[in-house]
């Protein structure tokens, strides 16, 4: 079980999280709503089709417009001023499709995600004639947004290097932003206050708030390149309990039930081939037993506890560096092992006993998979030998 899971594991650790209008349906239908996450390139990605396929159909679709109606329409509508998580391009999060259909120029069906001329993608609610689930603002909208000093007026697309140059300063216009969506006085944390949330992707910083996000690429001139409106969405707190080994991760031991779990850390955001299910933007995957309690849990990604490696190596976690600690993998799982086994011995070899007590894999791909009994560790295979997840199956 270990050795798959933490090789297959790996499509949750390094590739982009889906976004949450794929999880629409499910959410909807269960009273649940996980925040919104942008694709690396800013476009929605829908993956579960309505319930009702032909709810929210407008006859005419496609707007057979005079061409200098339809421009005409557009450069009125591409130039009107962004009120945050509200209003743009004159429409709401309370247009009817029918209202937005007779205000915008339709330019596109990309499978769920309907796009406009004016640069504006709309994700529909469900509904005869249904309001906007999620709108996406794109690069090329003319209309500028008001925020905080010193900020100022901005444009979707404006680079914003002037005023924001590292990722501190990064978590420092989210605050500030986020004070002022919420109406708030300066010192407001939304961050603490459970109405913002802040993640990073290898392009991308992405500032997620109570009714929509802001995408910052980490391009030249960190320009602020997509924006996003959404219906409320509800954040959890992130997960910062040490990881306790062969026993917890998140505070979550093989006993906990999940009803528990996900009313600390909310629903799951997304999962993988094997079943796992996970948590904590993605840090916590779960394959959970049909008592609704844990057969396996990991942790990977951006999880925020640490693991006590043993005296020699101390506490660490996930994406640190472990090459200053042995000069080969051999010699670094014999380490790992006495330091979590808590072996006297300098000299004990996990690999050279009768029966080994650790197994050392490299996994195609460029991984270092190390294996104890039902625990596993993953590190990248590089001079860096970067440690990337854990994984514990139940005894």
């Amino acid at each position: 079980m270990i050795r798959r899971a933490v090789m297959l594991g790996l499509s949750i650790a390094l590739v982009p999280i889906i976004s949450s209008c794929s999880r629409k349906a499910e959410n909807k239908h269960t009273g649940e709503y996980s925040p919104a996450v942008l694709s690396d390139d800013a476009v929605p990605v829908i993956t579960v089709r309505p319930t009702r396929p032909a709810g929210g159909e407008v006859e005419g679709k496609g707007q057979s417009l005079d061409p200098e109606v339809a421009e005409k329409r557009r450069n009125a509508n591409i130039i009107q001023p962004i009120v945050f998580g509200k209003s743009v391009a004159n429409i709401n999060m309370f247009t009817k499709k029918s209202e937005a259909y007779n205000t915008l120029v339709f330019a596109q069906d990309l499978g769920g995600v309907e796009r406009f001329a004016e640069h504006i993608l709309i994700v529909w609610d469900d509904g005869a004639d249904p309001v906007p689930f999620l709108v996406g603002i794109e690069e090329g909208y003319a209309g500028t947004i008001s925020l905080p000093a010193p900020y100022g007026t901005v444009t979707i697309g404006q680079k914003m290097a002037n005023v924001i140059s590292n990722a501190a300063e990064v978590k420092t216009f989210m605050l500030n932003v986020g004070a002022t969506f919420e109406n708030q006085p300066s010192n407001y944390d939304c961050e603490k206050a459970l109405t913002c949330q802040y993640r990073e992707s290898a392009d991308a910083y992405i500032l997620d708030f109570k009714r929509g996000g802001i995408r910052l690429a980490k391009s030249e001139g960190l320009p602020l390149s997509f924006m996003y409106f959404s219906q409320a969405q509800v954040f959890y707190p992130r997960a910062t309990d040490p990881i306790v080994y062969g026993i917890s991760i998140a505070g979550m031991t093989f006993f906990t039930k999940r009803a528990n779990f996900e009313a600390k850390y909310g629903p799951p955001t997304a999962s993988n081939d094997l079943g796992y299910l996970f948590y904590d933007q993605t840090s916590v995957g779960v394959l959970w037993g049909g008592g609704n309690t844990p057969l396996s849990m990991e942790a990977v990604g951006t999880y925020q506890g640490a693991l006590n490696f043993g005296a020699t190596i101390g506490n660490r976690k996930i994406n640190d560096s472990f090459n200053s600690y042995a000069a080969t993998n051999a010699d670094l799982i014999k380490l790992i092992y006495r330091g979590l086994h808590t072996v006297a011995d300098p000299n004990y070899d996990c690999l050279a006993q009768a029966t080994p007590t650790c197994v050392l894999t490299v996994v195609d791909g460029g991984f270092i998979q190390m294996q104890f009994g039902r625990n596993a560790l993953l590190f990248v295979n590089n001079d860096a030998k970067t440690w990337i997840q854990y994984l514990v199956d139940a005894p």
